[in-house]
């Protein structure tokens, strides 16, 4: 595995994708396999470590460094965000995709001094407008939204529910994910000289999230789906046959 060639790359060819764990007719997941493996060759220090493992291992070396007086600021800290969280989450709530997708493309075009100034908020508000997107699949589909957290975050238990009986629904996760990873990067570092930029770039996968639920409702004729995914699928439709040779 740590060859060169296509046997050598093919761990980091996975998009989590999940197709061969659904394929697979030994019931083996090898998405999990492929994680684990490239997980390995890190902590090993095979190869070099991915930024969002760097972020864990700095948080814990806090986490120990501080104690127990860290861990009551910490709490504190904590409640004081679930409070903040709880307000966005309320106002993200009921929001059209349409609505919501309009709020991401100004996030992702406002000024850097706007955002910058503060960066915390937005940072919630991204994650609360992802969790509301996916809100949305839910509901079109009879389900009540889970209030549940998967390894601290809402956002990756809703996926999970959402793909739950529509294994293509897990193409959406790595999008999830990389939405948490620039929320992270935000708090971790509000005052980072490019905080405006990481953002802007959560902004950005936000928006492909809202694009790609507003395809899944289209597809599936529920709800009401981002009238940006129409132009796409207009051409789709429109576009003649092509011939048979």
């Amino acid at each position: 595995m740590l060859g060169k060639g296509r046997v050598g790359d093919i761990i980091w060819q996975c998009v989590s994708c999940n197709k061969c764990t659904y394929a697979c007719p030994r019931d083996v997941n090898p998405e999990g396999v492929m994680k684990a493996t490239a997980h390995w060759l890190e902590l090993k220090g095979h190869t070099e470590k991915k930024p969002s493992m760097v972020f864990d291992e700095a948080f814990s070396e806090q986490v120990f460094a501080t104690g127990a007086q860290g861990r009551r600021a910490g709490e504190l800290l904590r409640l004081l965000r679930v409070a903040a969280r709880e307000r966005t989450r309320l106002m993200a709530r009921n929001r059209s995709l349409d609505d919501i997708a309009a709020r991401l493309d100004w996030m992702a075009a406002a000024d850097d001094a706007t955002l910058a100034g503060a960066a915390p908020q937005f940072a919630e508000e991204l994650l609360a407008l992802g969790e509301a997107i996916l809100e949305t699949w839910l509901v079109a589909r009879g389900a009540t939204p889970t209030l549940h957290a998967v390894e601290g975050f809402r956002l990756l238990a809703l996926q999970r529910q959402g793909a739950h009986g529509e294994p293509s629904f897990n193409a959406c996760r790595e999008t999830c994910r990389e939405l948490v990873y620039h929320h992270n990067l935000v708090r971790l570092a509000p005052a980072h000289a490019g905080i405006a930029r990481r953002l802007k770039l959560g902004a950005m996968v936000a928006r492909h999230l809202a694009l790609f639920i507003g395809g899944k409702l289209e597809a599936a004729g529920l709800g009401e789906f981002c009238c940006a995914a129409r132009p796409l699928r207009q051409r789709e439709e429109s576009a003649p046959p092509a011939e048979m040779v």
